[in-house]
């Protein structure tokens, strides 16, 4: 329960974090031609906020781990491309994908406790 707490919390964080910050956002999506309006990196937030909510009072914990997933894979391909760059920024983007696919792991654990 613990280890769905945190990873809850993580993304209710982030999420936080992202809305404050939300045009850095848009502009690295920019930056990548991307045409992304700003609803829907609001819809996006709000999925993770959401998804993190659920699965922090385990209120549908399932359901709020599958927008977290979703949300997840989706952001991490728009916004971490190591298969664009080279050198130290390749590195940076593949270890964060990498990351994200260990907190994908542990929504997935999420997933199995609530069958």
């Amino acid at each position: 329960m613990v280890g769905q707490i945190l990873i809850g919390l993580f993304f209710a964080v982030m999420g936080g974090y992202n809305f404050k910050n939300r045009s850095h956002l848009l502009e690295s999506l920019r930056g990548r031609n991307l045409r992304v309006p700003e609803w829907a990196v609001m819809a996006a937030l709000a999925l993770e906020v959401l998804g993190g909510a659920m699965v922090i009072f385990n209120y549908a914990a399932k359901l709020g781990a599958i927008y977290l997933i979703a949300f997840t894979v989706v952001a991490s391909f728009l916004l971490h491309p190591f298969w664009t760059v080279k050198g130290k920024e390749m590195w940076k983007h593949l270890l964060i994908i990498a990351s994200n696919a260990a907190i994908i792991g542990g929504l997935f654990l999420i997933l199995g406790m609530h069958r």
